[in-house]
Parts: structure tokens; sequence; C-alpha cells
């Protein structure tokens, strides 16, 4: 038998009790699943769904693993079924968010950019991106970079017979 609380925790109620360091372990808690859960299983702070479901169950993993079949599937579901779909569905998916440890780079190293890959700047004045270029910078461009020569289409327009109507389309 299942038990739901009115804070969302399931009380499973275990076919099988068993002693756990001379106490009978009669029933597992799982306490209700709060979004601090789902946010750690998103940033990779558990390892699996078993360390996410021993944050959740109130007795210590060593009791939890001394569950006996049939008692674990009950627990196992109770499990699932408490958790958000977008969880349920990585763990079905065998997709377990990793915890994403940024780089530490060497203090000592520099991290000033190197002279020598710098792009040097033809003007003295500053960049400015809404300045329109003189008459000669155009000029002096147009001489650089002489007319390309005509670009070959890849697919040349269809060439027709007829006439046409004169009306933008064919008629046959």
């Amino acid at each position: 038998m299942t038990v739901i609380d009115r804070t969302g925790g399931r009380r499973i109620f275990l076919l099988l009790p068993f002693k756990h360091e001379g106490k009978w372990i009669r029933s597992i808690y799982l306490r209700p699943m709060a979004w601090d859960h789902a946010l750690k299983w998103q940033d990779g702070d558990y390892a699996s769904a078993m360390d996410l479901l021993f944050d959740i169950v109130e007795q210590s993993a060593e009791v939890v693993r001394q569950i006996r079949y049939p008692d674990v599937d009950r627990v196992m579901n109770q499990f699932f079924e408490m958790l958000p779909p977008d969880i349920r569905d990585q763990i079905a998916a065998g997709q377990i968010p990793q915890k994403v440890v940024p780089l530490q780079h060497d203090p000592e190293e520099s991290t000033a950019p190197d002279p020598e890959l710098e792009p040097e700047l033809p003007f003295d004045e500053p960049y400015d991106p809404y300045r329109m270029p003189t008459k000669e910078e155009i000029e002096a461009d147009m001489k650089a970079h002489p007319v390309p020569p005509e670009l070959q289409q890849p697919f040349p327009p269809k060439q027709s017979d007829s006439q046409g109507s004169g009306l933008g389309f064919e008629v046959n």
C-alpha cells in the first residue's frame, strides 16, 4: 500500500519488511520532489537517478539498497511518478546532465593580446562605422578594383520560340 500525504510525500509500505541494525523497516518514505531537486538535476549535481532517489528518500542509502523485490519495483514506480516529466524522459533516454566545470587558466599566463596579431588600421583616425567615404576614396577603390567579369549564370533563362502574350506568362 502507498499513502500520499498532504505535502506530496509518499510512504510505501513494504510487502517484505526487513531488519536493519536491529530495527524493523516496514516502509520507505519519499519526500516530495522540490524545485531544488530539479535544479540540482539540471546542474549535474546527481551522477545518476539513484543519487536523486537517495536524496529524496527519508532513510539512508544503505537501507534503500536492502529493499527486496517486489518492493523495489513498487518504490521505483512511486519515485518515477513523482519526477517532473522532463527529468523522467531524460532518465528513460539515459541522458543524465553532467556538471560543467569551468576551465581554470594559469594566473601567471598573460591575457594581454599579442601586438603582432593586432590588425593595423590604415588611418590614424578612429574607426567610425557611420562615416561615408569621400569621393577620392571611392575613386581610388574603383581604380584598385576594376569591374569584375560578367558572371556565368548556372541556369541560363529559358528562351521560348513563341512571341509571347506580353502579359508575363506564356500560353501554349
